[in-house]
């Protein structure tokens, strides 16, 4: 079996090698578009010119009026020979739009131009190139190599995969689009020549023309340029700003290295836009100089280094350039010079302020110094950071400095100074004061007074915190969050079982046959409503109709004014029966979900609902006894930024609720079938304060806390009854506190924040109407308000449909 498969094998690879063209006349014939070689396979393929083309144009690398993509793969390792046809000179190859090239593992792609003259030249235009994890591509034998135009254009060395550029009189990378032209992402990608991310002045025939900046960058791997790097943009281009970005991996130029600044070539000296450099980690190293300026007055050339190894010869920081340098970066040279109009910043992350080392000589003078902290980092123990090691250092001197943070304000919390120590500049940071306290006063939140200068404690043991405004404004939200989180539960209501009785207690009385005699319904107190009326023998109870099913969707918004809030919906079904004349009752269950924003803080929470409800009537008294359990589900996330820094907290809460109600009213009956029901009564719950445990730098724990709250009530219930249908409003005001426990803590950090439970007050409005669709059918509209003293609020509508049997 195994012979069969490998002899298979031979046929097809064999049928594959003879479909391969010998020649490539203007493009890449569509059947040529997959090619997989075998191991030790070499293959050649001439690239021979279009006729009826223009005369420059020797070979598109793409299809014939559509796009083509060249995939070439290999069974082991081969070799395939692109070769120009030796009967054309100085023509024009092109890697247009919409074409791909990509060489896989185990091949190798060698495109020979043999085309050194002055007009021999390599456009992608468009077109991309990829070595894709073990794939090599070389190109060789062409005076330029022009990568990028306005449709893009691409090479990159991919995970292993492999780029050469060698024989080759320049490489000059153009970006007109805001993406890199030039990518090495773990690859490696070796130009034998100079390298101008730039789109430089040359001579194209008689024409004397300039392109766009380009973008180069190398995100792992390993780069190397064995010549000049030419970073600069044309101030007539469309990217003015040459951009190189360095992501980890080394880049090492053989040559000097220029970043932004003038140009001069045969064909003149031409003003140029402006250079950048953007590392974020690795290793940049550069054989000859690296000079950086800008002669443009409004525009400014940059090196951003953060966590980076930067090593050159010299580093020459001329007019019009600016250089960052944070965390562990350490630029390592022979001489550091930087110049009149020219700046060095050192930024403040978490493992430093970045670090100059010369061998010889550190010359500052005349350039403009800064010490900024970007982020607030950790704390260390002795706030000293080495920022230059050189035997001689001019420009610097002992003494204070200023502290800046990352919106260049001043800090007011800690002073900077400057200490030499042997061949060192120290840079040392010195907290200016301790503003932290404990009280023990309670203030008009339930706060306990320290609460606040305890999270502020909190942040300043483990963080380096600028300014007053910025710790204030964290402090503020991280309270404001854990209140929100206290008081979560005034925002998850649990009196459907109310909002149900008042809903149903209608509609489930006896009702008057509507077939027959098209009659109002009765309430529940009817023989005295009943009484009131000049029609009483048209009234009469139908004892079939007792039972009543309904579901409701339900939507709302609750919230706390000074904070935010959020929208839940879900849904709301159940079932009662009138009993006897006497007694009414139900049973209903609420599905629930809830989407919460305030402050920094979101939560999510999926809540159930089940609960009982029933009306006892005596003569023109009634009885409203109700329970209910609510059981919330939460997953949250809190956030809070300091000095551009943002710090996530992620945590979960499952909140139990178990409450019971009771009302005693009267119900006075008018004509025309009005009533108002005058009521008092009392509420309770057994809550349970969830156990929090958050993930993050700062998070909150706490330890479950059991409370029962007990509220007086007291409201006033109208409701009218209509020929087919009815309408009820109340409205009550309630007033209670815990009365098991008034303190209670939980941890911030290590700090124990202390609360207590105040008196609460709330007032909340009820409107509901019903309408009949037939005898058995009807539709609910209720709406419902709720405010309380602490400012949180709730706004609830439902729609459903009812069926009695």
């Amino acid at each position: 079996m195994n012979s069969f498969r490998y002899l298979a094998l031979i046929f097809l690879s064999s049928n594959i090698l003879l479909s391969l063209s010998s020649e490539w006349i203007g493009f890449i014939p569509s059947q040529d578009s997959n090619i997989t070689l075998n191991s030790n396979d070499d293959k050649t393929v001439i690239l021979k010119r279009d006729p009826t083309s223009n005369q420059s144009k020797a070979n598109d690398f793409g299809g014939d009026g559509s796009p083509t993509n060249l995939n070439y793969s290999s069974n082991g390792n081969s070799t395939l020979r692109l070769i120009r046809d030796s009967a054309i000179s100085d023509m024009v190859f092109y890697h247009i739009r919409g074409n791909r090239i990509s060489v896989n593992q185990g091949a190798s792609l060698i495109i020979d131009l043999q085309n050194r003259g002055t007009e021999g030249r390599f456009y992608f235009y468009g077109g991309e190139m990829f070595a894709n994890n073990g794939g090599k591509i070389q190109i060789s034998g062409v005076h330029i190599v022009i990568i990028g135009d306005i449709n893009g254009g691409l090479i990159e060395a991919r995970d292993g995969g492999r780029i050469e550029l060698s024989n080759i009189g320049f490489v000059k990378s153009v970006s007109r689009t805001s993406k890199a032209s030039v990518i090495n992402s773990g690859g490696e990608l070796i130009v034998k020549s100079n390298f101008y991310n730039s789109g430089f002045l040359e001579k194209i025939g008689s024409v004397l023309y300039a392109d766009s900046a380009g973008f180069f960058e190398h995100k792992n791997g390993n780069t190397t340029i064995e010549g000049l790097f030419y970073n600069s943009g044309f101030d007539g281009g469309y990217r003015r700003e040459a951009l190189l970005k360095v992501n980890s991996g080394n880049f090492k130029v053989v040559g000097n290295f220029q970043n932004g600044g003038d140009f001069v070539n045969e064909y003149g000296k031409y003003s140029y836009g402006i250079g950048s450099v953007i590392a974020t980690g690795g290793v940049i190293d550069i054989g000859g100089n690296l000079t950086s300026k800008s002669e443009d007055a409004n525009l400014r050339s940059k090196i951003d280094l953060t966590n980076t190894i930067l090593k050159a010869n010299i580093l020459d920081n001329q007019a019009g350039s600016d250089i960052f340098v944070s965390g562990g970066t350490k630029i390592q040279v022979k001489k550091f010079i930087s110049s009149t109009n020219s700046s060095i910043n050192f930024i403040g992350i978490n493992n430093g302020f970045g670090e100059i080392e010369a061998t010889e000589s550190i010359a500052l003078d005349g350039a403009v110094v800064n010490f900024k902290i970007a982020s607030a980092f950790s704390q260390s123990q002795n706030l000293e950071y080495v920022i230059t090691q050189s035997p001689q250092t001019t420009g610097l001197k002992d003494g204070e400095v200023i502290l800046l943070d990352a919106n260049n304000n001043q800090s007011d919390r800690y002073g900077a100074k400057l200490v030499s120590d042997g061949n060192q500049y120290k840079l040392v940071l010195e907290k200016k004061f301790d503003d932290t306290n404990n009280g023990n006063n309670t203030d008009n939140r339930g706060n306990i007074i320290g609460n606040k200068e305890k999270i502020a404690k909190e942040l300043e043991k483990h963080l380096v915190i600028l300014n007053s405004a910025d710790l204030n404004n964290a402090v503020e939200r991280i309270d404001s969050q854990i209140h929100t989180l206290l008081e979560e539960y005034q925002t998850l209501d649990n009196s459907m079982a109310y909002f149900n009785l008042l809903s149903r207690n209608t509609i489930s009385q006896a009702q008057v046959a509507l077939n027959t005699m098209q009659k109002q319904y009765l309430v529940r107190n009817d023989i005295a409503l009943v009484q009131n009326t000049s029609d009483f023998n048209e009234f009469y109870l139908d004892s079939d109709i007792k039972n009543n099913f309904f579901v409701n969707a339900l939507v709302g918004y609750g919230g706390k004014s000074s904070r935010g809030g959020g929208m839940r919906y879900g849904v709301n079904l159940g079932f009662d029966r009138h009993f006897s004349d006497w007694f009414f009752g139900g049973i209903y269950g609420v599905f629930e979900k809830r989407n919460f924003s305030a402050k920094g803080l979101n939560l999510d929470s999926l809540s159930w609902q089940l609960g009982a409800y029933m009306r006892f009537g005596f003569d023109n008294w009634e009885i409203d006894v109700l329970a209910s359990y609510l059981n919330v589900q939460s997953n949250y996330q809190r956030d809070f930024s300091i000095n551009t820094q943002q710090f996530i907290q992620k945590g979960n809460s499952c909140i139990d609720d178990i409450g019971l109600q009771g009302r005693l009213g009267y119900r006075f009956g008018f004509a025309n079938n009005h009533s108002l029901k005058p009521y008092f009564g009392a509420l309770g719950d057994y809550y349970l304060m969830p156990s929090l445990s958050e993930d993050g730098d700062f998070g909150i724990t706490a330890n479950k806390n059991y409370f029962f709250n007990l509220y007086g009530v007291g409201g006033l219930e109208y409701r009218k009854i209509f020929e087919k249908s009815s309408f009820f409003a109340t409205g009550e005001f309630a007033g209670g506190s815990n009365i098991t426990s008034h303190n209670y803590t939980l941890y911030f950090g290590d700090e124990v924040l202390s609360f207590r439970n105040k008196v609460s007050f709330f007032g909340s409005v009820l409107l509901g109407a019903d309408f009949a669709l037939n005898d058995f059918f009807g539709i609910q509209i209720n709406v419902k308000t709720k405010i309380y003293n602490t400012g949180v609020y709730l706004f609830d509508t439902n729609f459903g449909l009812r069926f009695l049997f």
